[in-house]
């Protein structure tokens, strides 16, 4: 298994953020606003970030205008090739949104088979094994699934989520809330979720893709020093965990 971190793009001033911690870790790129796809090129987004290194995934929203959904996703399959990538994640944001996929779903796959990338869902307010279910009629592993947590997911929701799509697991993203719902760092306050009985569990049912640090979708953005030192933290709780066998 491998640790990562979820860094936000909003607009051309994080280009430089992203390309300092892309130095320091593996990297999803998590691109916030559907037009700074939709109203820019391709190039728009890759020149900043020519010869990066350590870009796991490109993680996008719905269009605004859900009609041209397949030249989106192509131009998304388009940016996280140019990056080095093999995955497109992409977060379905309510129930409208997942009965439009799922009629496209077929178009979607020979899109993603075509170039051989991987569409990763991550399924926000629409039921995680209702996406699995769905998804496991295609075969070829061009599908696959993202889970993450919020304030009111416990340790005891994530291991169920994780156990029941295991098989078609690519990320796990969490973040640590305190008592109060607000995103906190790891290491710095109590944990609805204590991370290492998180990563005791992932490495006993021998998960082996991405564990995603997911600070910034949730509203906590760090120095790069500050997110430096928590991935390396987490790393080495994880090698600890390894040597324990």
């Amino acid at each position: 298994m491998d640790i990562a971190y979820s860094v936000i793009l909003r607009d051309s001033i994080d280009f430089k953020r992203v390309r300092v911690l892309s130095n320091y870790m593996l990297l999803e790129l998590n691109i916030t606003d559907p037009l700074f796809i939709s109203e820019g090129s391709v190039g728009d987004i890759t020149d900043p970030l020519e010869n990066i290194k350590n870009i796991i995934g490109v993680k996008v929203r719905m269009p605004n205008e859900k009609q041209i959904l397949l030249d989106y996703l192509e131009k998304v399959i388009i940016i996280s090739e140019e990056l080095g990538s093999n995955r497109v994640v992409f977060e379905v944001g309510d129930e409208n949104e997942y009965l439009y996929i799922r009629k496209l779903m077929d178009e979607i796959y020979c899109l993603f088979s075509n170039y051989k990338i991987k569409f990763v869902l991550e399924s926000g307010k629409v039921s995680l094994m209702r996406v699995y279910k769905d998804i496991t009629e295609y075969l070829g592993g061009v599908f696959g699934l993202s889970v993450t947590n919020d304030s009111s997911t416990d340790l005891a929701d994530m291991i169920r989520a994780i156990h029941n799509c295991l098989r078609m697991l690519e990320f796990i993203k969490i973040c640590n809330f305190d008592c109060t719902g607000k995103p906190k760092q790891f290491f710095k306050c109590s944990s609805i979720i204590n991370i290492l009985d998180l990563l005791n569990f992932i490495f006993k049912i021998g998960y082996d893709n991405y564990l995603v640090i997911n600070y910034e979708e949730r509203g906590l953005r760090l120095s790069e020093g500050e997110v430096v030192s928590d991935i390396r933290k987490i790393k080495e709780i994880s090698r600890s965990i390894i040597e324990k066998g």
